[in-house]
């Protein structure tokens, strides 16, 4: 029988890959050298870091990748295109001066072989050593009693999924930061601390954009008649002024030239539909709770055992 090259009929394969179970991708990836690479590639396009365990996310679940430190693998390596950075797997008693599971050591070196990532998901305030380089970088502050703390981020834009009442942009070298916030009726704040958190941001980034707050009751409540956006830029120019020591005919121009205020349907045709949805999934009841169905494949910590032709 002839061989039909896989590069004839390229979206023959994508198709398989795209709907075909896990146990048929597996065999699929024994039959040549080429479709284990193809097949592996697909599995890491979307991988979630739980402490030291990294697993595939396929059609919603957790997948083991099979082939052990594919992440040496500059063909497979170069397939991630979405990361989750999680929780562990168990519960770990952190000394308070930790700020991760590993003790704030170097870091995670797999992390610097991901070059060609698109975003990254931090779920979690307990594992941030993985710094992965992409051009977003979206956080989910949790509604939860928490001293979070986030540190600068190694992506252009930063999104920070918060309740207003958590916001906390502290640190430096941030570029573009957006701020979405989460519309619950327990995100209620005192309107001019948030306004003087709003300010904190202005200075530790070169722009921040806030999304969909105009739609948070309690902003509303407060602005009554007036203009609600005008309202918010008037009270962070003041935040400038008493925070910053900024000068106070200056601070009005820094607010117009660094602060943005649109809907989330405005930022919906910024990011396009398919950026909109992947950031749009960080909504979730806590930050320690990415969906985590059964793993398929068994332990992370297995190693590929299949024998290829």
């Amino acid at each position: 029988m002839a061989a039909i090259p896989l590069d004839t009929y390229p979206h023959i394969l994508d198709s398989i890959l795209a709907h075909a179970p896990y146990a048929s991708l597996l065999a699929l990836r024994t039959a040549s050298r080429e479709l284990r690479d193809r097949v592996d590639a697909h599995f890491v396009a979307h991988i979630a870091f739980f402490g030291p365990d990294i697993c595939g996310a396929l059609k919603g679940q957790q997948v083991r990748i099979p082939r052990a430190e594919w992440w040496d693998v500059p063909a497979v390596a170069d397939a991630v295109r979405l990361v989750d950075i999680c929780g562990t797997r168990q519960r770990l008693t952190l000394q308070p001066e930790h700020l991760c599971w590993c003790g704030g050591k170097a870091g995670d070196p797999r992390a610097a072989k991901l070059h060609r990532v698109q975003l990254v998901r931090k779920w979690t305030t307990v594992h941030w050593c993985p710094a992965i380089a992409s051009p977003r970088c979206v956080v989910f502050v949790s509604e939860l009693p928490t001293t979070y703390r986030v540190e600068p981020l190694y992506a252009p834009t930063v999104v920070f999924y918060c309740a207003p009442r958590k916001l906390w942009c502290r640190g430096v070298g941030y570029n573009q930061v957006v701020i979405r916030a989460q519309p619950s009726a327990r995100n209620a704040t005192d309107p001019s601390v948030l306004c003087l958190d709003i300010a904190e941001a202005i200075c530790v980034a070169e722009g921040v954009t806030l999304v969909g707050f105009d739609e948070l009751s309690f902003l509303r409540a407060w602005a009554g008649d007036k203009d609600l956006r005008t309202k918010i830029k008037d009270n962070v120019a003041k935040g400038l002024t008493f925070e910053r020591f900024v000068d106070e005919d200056e601070a009005p121009g820094i607010v117009e030239q660094y602060l943005r205020i649109i809907t989330e349907d405005e930022y919906r045709a910024e990011t396009g539909e398919e950026m909109f949805a992947l950031e749009t999934f960080m909504f979730a009841p806590t930050a320690d709770t990415w969906p985590q169905p059964r793993l398929v494949g068994g332990s992370a910590e297995e190693s590929d055992q299949i024998a290829v032709a």
